[in-house]
């Protein structure tokens, strides 16, 4: 054998063994393909357990059905795709929806004139960065991915973390989503407005009180609204429990009443208090006593001369008109 023929051989070896090697690889990554896929069965099961004698030539073979498995996968997730869309444009709406809410509650807290510096004025303030649609859209659709690896999916929970998430943003002091404020009462209508989480640490109980009947004519105006009742139907009546030990200045009351008036909320005070200044802010009074009936076993609240006159009523347990009869109260066990 001549030198150059050596040189040659040698060469050649090389290259089948470098082939042999490149050969073994190959084999090798096809097999952790489908030993990652071997759950799905078929040519995923081939790749993974099938001889390197026969896996080489039926390469062919298993490249068109894995070619077949890859156009079927790739329409299903273009299908998954559509429908995640259809998710973010669904929740996109829901948020949207939901943001409007809390402007129109903003503006259904507006203070009626006469009331100095908070007239025409909203009670609550509810300040929030709204977001563009392309950071709405991708928002929401981190939240529908969050949603879908989620085992309970609560779907109140779901929008309310969408709502959240639709307008946050950082700044120096962390992550900020709403602010919310309300004006705090006082005698002097001043504009002062407080954070809400300071209202129990800042404002007296007639104070909080206040606040919370301010925003119940609110929240009850908002209801109205939403079913479609604004202008067709009142939002309701509100009985206070004995609320004239906490909320007896006369601002206080004026307040409470002008705003629930505004909003078409009727509120009904019970208390036992009697104090002049205090039942010269309500138009109508109604003096109410226990009275019992022994002999028959009866109960009625009797009302005051002047509210039984405008009832039409009598004075007289016969002439039930004038009377409130009681009733007894029992609780059913839940099943």
């Amino acid at each position: 054998m001549t030198t150059s023929s050596a040189a040659a051989y040698r060469r050649t070896t090389t290259a089948e063994d470098a082939a042999g090697d490149a050969l073994s690889e190959a084999i090798e990554r096809v097999r952790g393909v489908g030993r990652n896929y071997s759950s799905i069965g078929g040519h995923q099961t081939a790749l993974a357990e099938e001889s390197s004698a026969t896996l080489a030539p039926r390469a062919s073979e298993l490249a068109v059905g894995l070619d077949a498995i890859r156009a079927s996968i790739d329409a299903e997730l273009a299908e998954v795709h559509r429908h995640r869309e259809g998710l973010i444009e669904r929740l996109s709406t829901l948020v949207e929806q939901r943001l409007k809410l809390l402007r129109l509650a903003q503006r259904l807290s507006t203070i009626p004139d006469c009331l100095g510096d908070w007239s025409g004025k909203p009670f609550l303030t509810i300040a929030f960065h709204t977001p563009d649609d392309a950071t709405l859209a991708a928002r929401m659709g981190i939240a529908i991915d969050a949603a879908a690896h989620t085992e309970k999916r609560d779907p109140t929970v779901i929008v309310l973390d969408a709502v959240r998430a639709a307008v946050v943003r950082r700044t120096s002091d962390g992550e900020r989503a709403f602010t919310v404020s309300i004006m705090k009462p006082n005698a002097a209508m001043f504009d002062t407005s407080v954070g809400v989480e300071r209202l129990s640490s800042e404002f007296s109980g007639g104070q909080r009180l206040t606040a919370a009947v301010l925003l119940y004519c609110t929240l009850a105006s908002l209801r109205a609204h939403v079913r479609g009742q604004e202008g067709l139907a009142d939002p309701g009546v509100l009985f206070l429990d004995n609320p004239i030990g906490k909320a007896n200045a006369d601002y206080l009351l004026d307040l409470q009443i002008s705003v629930a008036e505004r909003r078409g909320v009727q509120l009904v005070y019970t208390t036992g208090i009697s104090d002049p200044e205090v039942q010269a802010s309500f138009d109508t009074i109604a003096r109410l006593r226990n009275d019992a009936d022994l002999r028959r076993h009866l109960n009625y609240i009797v009302v005051d001369d002047g509210i039984a006159d405008r009832l039409g009523g009598g004075r007289s347990p016969a002439d039930t008109a004038g009377y409130v009869s009681a009733t007894r109260l029992s609780t059913v066990p839940s099943t």
